[in-house]
C-alpha cells in the first residue's frame, strides 16, 4: 500500500511520501508544513502547493 497525496485543488498528485528533498518531475520539494487543513508543500521552482492529507492506496 502506498500514500496518495493530491491538492486541495485537485490538478496533482504524488504518489509515495511528502519529504524535503523528494525529486518531483524537474523539482525539488523544499519543505513541508503541516496543518489543520492539509500540508503545505513548498517547491523549488517557487510555488506553493496545499495537499489534503494522504489516503491508502493499493499499487
Amino acid at each position: 500500500m502506498e500514500q496518495e497525496h493530491i491538492t486541495v485543488e485537485g490538478d496533482l498528485k504524488i504518489i509515495g511520501h511528502l519529504f524535503v528533498g523528494r525529486q518531483v518531475g524537474d523539482i525539488k520539494i523544499t519543505n513541508v508544513i503541516d496543518g489543520m487543513a492539509g500540508r503545505t508543500v513548498f517547491f523549488s521552482d517557487g510555488t506553493t502547493r496545499r495537499f489534503n492529507y494522504a489516503r491508502r492506496v493499493n499499487t
